[in-house]
């Protein structure tokens, strides 16, 4: 069963919560005071709380749990994203746990950043981003999946429409796993190599590596789901330094080293 997460603070969320509510056939509850809705095997929510922050979710017993969220941005570029979440710094201020991931649906994230590729509004972009914020501590597979970048964007029902329709017709499929390492944060040579086939799960960008240990690299192992074949080191997006750390964890863990 998939948890859909919705928000009353975020002006996109509550937009995907109207579209997706129209297809609900039964109230099975409440959660945080609102009607929890039925939508044929999912459950939809709406929780006070922002998303981020959101751990308490974990009260509905779901295998998945995916967050339907506004994105900010300096830009305000209108943009369609997808990523996993967890904190590889010691502050954890957007939501989480310090330096704790997140489990990620890496084969959701895949589906959602393929679908939305093709489906994606005239004048808006579809953005794969790294690892970050939270909320960490669920215990099973989440994902977040966004409309940005600003209150326009929020509030573009076709936009929010297309959150919806992607979040009902994502699909599991088999396809090779991958972690990523290096690049900003939004991650275009990890998007490529998704439109090319794979599912990428937790990406550490390169102004986390250096916060990289032993520890955060065996979550970013451990909490992709599936489980990654392969590490992928972004050559042009770390420094030789860093390239030189992330190798000697591939080696440690068993976890062959692909250089892109």
């Amino acid at each position: 069963m998939m948890c859909i997460v919705t928000s009353e603070k975020d002006i996109a969320s509550l937009n995907v919560w109207e579209i997706l509510s129209m297809a609900s056939s039964q109230k099975i509850g409440t959660f945080d005071g609102n009607p929890l809705l039925k939508i044929g095997k999912h459950v939809l929510l709406k929780t006070k709380k922002d998303t981020i922050f959101s751990d308490n979710v974990a009260k509905i017993n779901a295998d998945i749990y995916i967050f339907a969220s506004r994105h900010s941005s300096e830009t305000k570029k209108p943009c369609l994203s997808a990523h996993a979440t967890g904190n590889f710094d010691e502050k954890a201020v957007y939501g989480g746990e310090p330096k704790e991931l997140g489990v990620c649906a890496a084969d959701l994230i895949g589906s959602a950043i393929r679908t939305m590729e093709t489906t994606c509004p005239s004048g808006f972009e579809v953005s794969m981003e790294v690892t970050h914020h939270g909320p960490t501590s669920i215990r099973k597979p989440m994902m977040f999946i966004e409309v940005g970048s600003s209150e326009v964007e929020w509030n573009n029902i076709g936009a929010c429409r297309i959150i919806a329709d992607t979040i009902l017709n994502l699909k599991s499929e088999q396809r090779k796993v991958a972690i990523g390492f290096g690049g900003g944060h939004y991650a275009p040579a990890f998007k490529s190599m998704v439109l090319k086939g794979w599912n990428i799960g937790h990406i550490c960008p390169k102004y986390r590596l250096d916060n990289l240990d032993h520890e955060l690299f065996s979550q970013m192992v451990e909490k992709t789901s599936p489980k990654p074949e392969v590490a992928i080191l972004d050559r042009r997006g770390m420094k030789s330094s860093q390239m030189k750390d992330v190798k000697e964890l591939c080696d440690e863990f068993g976890i062959k080293g692909v250089v892109t």
